[in-house]
């Protein structure tokens, strides 16, 4: 939808999830088929940028695609992955245990800090309300 208002404009068919638009403002970037896809905003021009064993968070920082690869807690890889030189660059973190749900993820516009979500522990409580009205 333009930002001044108006009628929605559809950009592409079937792309995928979790799409964000890349740097150049001509571009989408979403997972399928176990990668991170790019194409322009029609949906063509399709590229497969990295693989990803699960879906895995990832944002486009600059001109790289950063993904964080959760299918080992407590450890995670952080993958920085420049599509045009092939550079890839990882750090191992600590996310602590594995939890069923998204962890969150986000990178600077300049690529230089990470913020994610880390489970300290999985355990809860079950509380009784007796007479709640």
């Amino acid at each position: 939808m333009p930002a001044e208002g108006g009628e929605p404009v559809p950009v592409g068919k079937n792309l995928g999830v979790a799409a964000g638009e890349g740097g150049d403002g001509n571009s989408l970037y979403y997972f399928r088929d176990r990668a991170v896809w790019r194409s322009d905003l029609s949906g063509a021009n399709e590229i497969r940028v990295i693989d990803a064993s699960d879906f895995q968070e990832f944002r486009v920082c600059g001109k790289e695609v950063c993904v964080l690869d959760n299918s080992s807690p407590p450890s995670a890889e952080f993958v920085r992955y420049d599509p045009v030189t092939k550079r890839k660059q990882t750090k191992l973190l600590d996310i602590g245990p594995r939890i069923y749900t998204s962890l969150g993820m986000d990178v600077s516009p300049d690529g230089r800090w990470v913020i994610f979500t880390r489970a300290d522990s999985v355990e809860s409580d079950i509380m009784m309300v007796e007479n709640f009205h």
